[in-house]
């Protein structure tokens, strides 16, 4: 037990020391409990890394998933100016000539003027905005009969048909201006009223509003009138509403800037689906080197991660079966994986397959059922899901968790029992030694008297 340095206060026993040595041995299971625990812990948060690897991981196989991403084509207009232009997946590659005659605009008004914002417009009644075949009509009243109040009543109603109500504040004073909420001639609005005072075309009253006279720039007028696009595409017209052309050319949208000519330049993005591969390489190997280094450590034996692997290479080792396609494996195309179980990218042979038809590529990721990117989504997502193989595992997890508590509670208390029944039994033993060691001194001392008489 080694040397005692604290005396009993009778005995000259040291208590503590062995107290302390007896307890020690007796939270030996305590001790191994509190290791399961740690073991567990450990197991939790390599679950949470390798949840978010396998996230990742899925993230990338989604964007070779859709095809709107993996066979994306690159456009280049000869003068931003005029047009830019952005193409989907099923656009082709080509060239065209484009000129823009006019641009879409929605038609604008403005009313008119009055002293400011919050003056009254001089008069009531029922406002009528119409546009193509709708129409909201708004009752003027002393509550609204301000150009502040019409503002906000017109762009507020539920009815309002497509218009949006502003101000402006100019010099000589306030005007109420509105404008389409989309371009186009279609879009373009009427306005009415009904006047209160009868007569619904004058300068006064409520139909002052949008009164347009002559010789006085205090009258309503027109800014803008709502017209259709005009361009032509390699010499074929067309009209647009939006200055969002959309349908004109397969897959290929063209947002117009301004008037002019220029060509549009459509080309297979072949760096950009190179980009994706690489990504879709990279997470692979990111998940792999985690699951190495976690087989090594904290889920060392663990059948989730084994199970997770053998799935991962199972949708890699099954060939696709495409229609059309002559390439059934990733390797075939550039993307192998190494007997060390690294994955790589050989890019000029992914160039070289998408030089002979970009959809082999595409296909052989994101067909709907052979697809490799589309398999291996679908195999992620039962994993790192809500309440997929991950969660059910760390639910599992934390049950043992929380039964590996109680039983510590348990051992605690019972611990606390056995201490204080040491304590108690050394206390009496110490009392008992203490008055044995004093009846052992009075004999030794009559002893000594008996032998000196």
């Amino acid at each position: 037990m080694g040397t005692l340095s604290a005396a009993g206060i009778g005995s000259g026993l040291d208590i503590n020391g062995i107290i302390s040595q007896l307890m020690a041995l007796e939270r030996r299971p305590l001790d191994a409990l509190i290791e399961k625990q740690n073991t567990i812990d450990s197991q939790i948060s390599a679950i949470g890394q390798l949840k978010s690897a396998l996230s990742s991981f899925q993230d990338a196989a989604k964007a070779l998933a859709d095809p709107q991403q993996i066979q994306a084509f690159s456009t280049s207009s000869s003068d931003s100016a005029v047009f830019t232009a952005s193409a989907g997946s099923s656009a082709t590659q080509g060239s065209y000539n484009i000129v823009v005659n006019n641009l879409a605009t929605a038609q604008k008004d403005a009313s008119s003027q009055y002293a400011d914002a919050s003056t009254s417009i001089g008069g009531t009644g029922t406002l009528t905005i119409t546009v193509g075949g709708n129409s909201m009509n708004l009752t003027v009243d002393a509550s609204n009969n301000t150009l502040t109040g019409l503002a906000d009543a017109i762009n507020s109603a539920a009815d309002n048909p497509g218009v949006t109500a502003t101000i402006i504040n100019e010099s000589g004073g306030s005007r109420l201006i509105l404008t389409s909420k989309e371009t186009g001639a279609a879009n373009g609005f009427s306005v009415s009223v009904t006047d209160d005072d009868g007569n619904n075309s004058d300068s006064s009253g409520l139909s002052q509003l949008f009164y347009v006279g002559t010789g006085n720039d205090q009258y309503a007028r027109n800014l803008s009138t709502a017209q259709d696009a005009s361009l032509t595409v390699d010499g074929f017209a067309v009209t647009s509403a939006s200055n969002t052309v959309t349908g004109v050319i397969s897959d290929v949208t063209l947002n117009l800037a301004g008037t002019g000519s220029a060509t549009l330049d459509i080309q297979p993005d072949q760096q950009g689906t190179i980009d994706q591969v690489q990504s879709f390489v990279d997470a692979y190997n990111n998940l792999f080197d985690l699951m190495d280094s976690l087989k090594a450590g904290a889920l060392a034996s663990d059948s989730t991660l084994r199970g997770i692997e053998r799935q991962i290479r199972g949708v890699l080792n099954t060939g696709a079966n495409i229609s059309g396609n002559p390439y059934t494996h990733l390797n075939m195309i550039g993307v192998s994986v190494d007997r060390y179980g690294d994955m790589s990218l050989d890019s000029s042979r992914l160039t070289e397959v998408m030089n002979e038809d970009p959809s082999y590529v595409t296909s052989l990721f994101s067909d709907a059922t052979e697809g490799f990117a589309v398999r291996m989504d679908s195999t992620l997502e039962t994993m790192v899901q809500s309440n997929g193989l991950l969660d059910q595992r760390t639910e599992g997890l934390n049950s043992r968790k929380d039964s590996l508590a109680r039983s510590q509670e348990r051992m605690e208390y019972r611990l606390t029992v056995i201490e204080a029944n040491y304590r108690a039994q050394f206390a009496a033993l110490d009392s008992l030694l203490a008055s044995m060691q004093g009846t052992s001194n009075f004999l030794t001392q009559q002893l000594s008297t008996l032998g000196t008489s």
